[in-house]
């Protein structure tokens, strides 16, 4: 058996998605958006700049997670949207990203996983049944039926 094939084939993916996401729009680095977090007169500043994990959506958006929580890149017309704990992540280290069939978007974090419809976040944790809350890989079967590892 070829162990290097699996190797080969993520590298050529990274690769691409680098290019796209470099050919997508402005060369300038982002700023980090300001989050109003619950106490009053706070601004929380989060990091994007370290990816962690990505995935592209049916939309077509790329989603990228890291240290700073996530971001949705539409490469239509060069936006994005950040995403912390503030709007509804369990943590905003993110490890993984898995897409379900149903367009719902998955996240594993050092806290648990976060379900995201487009407007509703969900979070499940070892009080739902996760057997450890930091998930570090995850993957959607065929059937839609989310698998992680941790």
């Amino acid at each position: 058996m070829n162990y290097c094939r699996p190797f080969q084939v993520t590298l050529a993916i990274l690769v691409v998605l680098t290019l796209l996401v470099t050919a997508c729009g402005p060369t300038a680095t982002p700023t980090p958006t300001p989050v109003l977090v619950l106490h009053p007169g706070w601004t929380s500043y989060t990091n994007a700049n370290y990816v962690l994990a990505m995935a592209f959506d049916h939309d077509g958006n790329l989603w990228a997670g890291g240290s700073g929580g996530v971001v949705r890149w539409d490469p239509t017309d060069s936006t994005y949207t950040k995403y912390t704990v503030d709007d509804g992540l369990a943590d905003n280290f993110i490890e993984s990203i898995a897409v379900a069939p149903d367009g719902a978007l998955w996240f594993g974090t050092w806290a648990g996983v976060s379900r995201f419809d487009g407007e509703t976040w969900t979070t499940y944790t070892e009080e739902d049944g996760l057997a450890v809350n930091v998930v570090r890989s995850m993957a959607m079967a065929p059937d839609g039926v989310d698998r992680y590892w941790c």
